[in-house]
Parts: C-alpha cells; sequence; structure tokens
C-alpha cells in the first residue's frame, strides 16, 4: 500500500484525539465537584453546537473505531516496529472504546 505510513499515523492521530477528551474528563473529575457540575465544565470545552454528552460519546466511539480500522490496515503493509507499536495502539483503542461504552450505560 502507497499510503500506509500516512494511514498509521493518522490512526494514531485519532487515538490520541480520543484519548485527550478522556484525560479531559479524568482532569476535570478528579476535581470535588458533583457530577453535574463536572459534566457542564466538561461540555463548556466543546463548541455549542456539540454540547450534548450522548453525541459527543457516540462522535468518539466513531473515532475510536475509525482509529482501530485505520491502524488495522496500515500495520498490514508496514515492518516490526510498526506492527508493535500498531498493536500497542490497537489494545488502547480498545481499552478506550470500552471505557466509552461503559459511560452509555
Amino acid at each position: 500500500m502507497k499510503y500506509a505510513k500516512g494511514l498509521f499515523f493518522l490512526g494514531v492521530l485519532l487515538s490520541l484525539f480520543v484519548l485527550s477528551d478522556l484525560v479531559l474528563w479524568w482532569y476535570l473529575s478528579a476535581k470535588s465537584l458533583s457530577f453535574e457540575e463536572t459534566k457542564a465544565l466538561y461540555l463548556s470545552y466543546f463548541p455549542a453546537w456539540s454540547r450534548n454528552a450522548r453525541y459527543l460519546t457516540g462522535l468518539f466511539i466513531i473515532i475510536n473505531i475509525a482509529a482501530m480500522y485505520v491502524i488495522g490496515k496500515a500495520i498490514a503493509f508496514l515492518g516490526k516496529n510498526y506492527r508493535g507499536a500498531g498493536i500497542l495502539f490497537m489494545i488502547l483503542n480498545a481499552l478506550m472504546l470500552a471505557l466509552k461504552l461503559w459511560s452509555l450505560m
């Protein structure tokens, strides 16, 4: 595949984007605020048109699945170093996906 490295780095960027969302939530929830205050503060970091918790969770699930697909597609054509890193990012994405799906309950 001609653009395997580019796809790999796109998948990594998508993974880091979802990870930054989780880190933001963990950072805000570590403060001693109620759940509703933490949720309002979390949503204030996003544009006004996307300040819906279910919408954002669904969006980040889609981004996470896209990252897993892109990384999986790219590591099939890359060397051992990329495969090892790709497998680690696939595991990280699977964990983040499980957390996002669990947060829907």
